[in-house]
């Protein structure tokens, strides 16, 4: 009766939310998106020939999507990549709301709002514990909401759509990924653990200088990157506008003399940055590393791609890291 009792407590709701407490859910996922993309990543890369359709066209999208013969009930799945759109002008929505009541916070000295403090505690739970100065958190925020905005901006008015499409799977992945970045930013803040405590501003740190110089030399070389991708694209005759059908030439200049996708790896150099300000705050270094395993793989698919549409395509050329990977 007393072993029946036990297992019965362990489903009462007081059991389970302090079950729901102890795990850091923004962590967890991120770590199952970097497992579940290494593992399709090897599949892809290594089994290729013998991996089934209906998982090539889950993890190819785009223009690697359209080699293949598509799976009929896969395709029922799939959305337009030109909804890549949607996380930014999602995620720049958000951050400006965050930064709103983070600004309120930090230069206003108001004590932190409950819900916030509750959803945080559920998300990243209430044991965080951040080495994280005030003024290191309104950088970050700052250089990350200018990264948002911007890339709002190239998606609107810098890319060219087309027609391809990606899997309705990868379109929810990423709006989880920002809202699982801007919630690990937000948690960075430790005066959130207490509304007593008030922030203290010190001046800028080496470290933040640093990453300040990263973050500008990264969004300046991206910036650059995808302008050349986006004047290589060009309409199919019998096309009246560019959202049906594009012809793809192979990139030159720029960063793409040495790797296929310098774009990716500018996108890692600004979490790299970041890095570098929130120096401590072990949320942020799970984020960068999510990254970091996301954009290689998809920058090695990017870069087979290549070499197998451009027979000309330059051996010495890497996919994301020159001389290296």
């Amino acid at each position: 009766m007393e072993e029946r009792s036990t297992w019965l407590n362990i489903f009462n709701m007081d059991s389970l939310n302090e079950v729901i407490l102890e795990v850091n859910w923004i962590v967890t996922v991120f770590v199952i998106f970097m497992i579940s993309v290494l593992a399709g990543g090897t599949v892809v890369n290594v089994l290729q020939s013998i991996a089934p359709k209906w998982f090539l066209q889950l993890v190819h999208y785009g223009k690697m999507g359209e080699r293949y013969n598509k799976v009929w009930y896969m395709t029922i799945l799939e959305v337009p990549k030109k909804w890549f759109v949607h996380f930014y002008i999602f995620g720049s929505c958000l951050i400006t709301v965050l930064n709103v009541l983070l600004w309120q916070r930090l230069s206003q000295g108001k004590p932190g709002t409950h819900w916030i403090s509750t959803c945080l505690d559920y998300l990243t739970t209430p044991k965080r514990v951040s080495a994280v100065d005030a003024t290191s958190i309104v950088v970050a925020n700052i250089l990350f909401t200018l990264h948002m905005y911007r890339r709002l901006y190239e998606n609107l008015f810098v890319s060219k759509s087309s027609s391809a499409t990606m899997n309705a799977v990868l379109y929810i992945v990423g709006y989880v990924h920002y809202i699982g970045v801007l919630v690990t930013l937000l948690s960075a803040d430790p005066s959130l653990n207490n509304t007593d405590q008030l922030p203290s501003f010190t001046p800028l740190s080496t470290n933040i200088w640093i990453g300040i110089v990263i973050f500008i030399a990264a969004i300046i070389f991206q910036h650059d990157s995808l302008r050349r991708l986006a004047s290589l694209r060009k309409v199919c005759p019998g096309t009246e506008d560019g959202t049906k059908k594009s012809i793809y030439s192979m990139p030159v200049g720029g960063g793409f003399e040495w790797v296929s996708c310098p774009h990716m790896l500018a996108e890692i150099f600004v979490y790299v940055s970041l890095l570098f300000i929130l120096s401590g705050h072990t949320g942020w270094m799970v984020v960068t590393a999510w990254v970091v395993v996301n954009q290689v793989n998809i920058a090695i698919l990017n870069h087979q791609w290549y070499k197998e549409t451009f027979k000309d395509y330059p051996l010495k050329r890497q996919a994301i890291i020159p001389f290296l990977i």
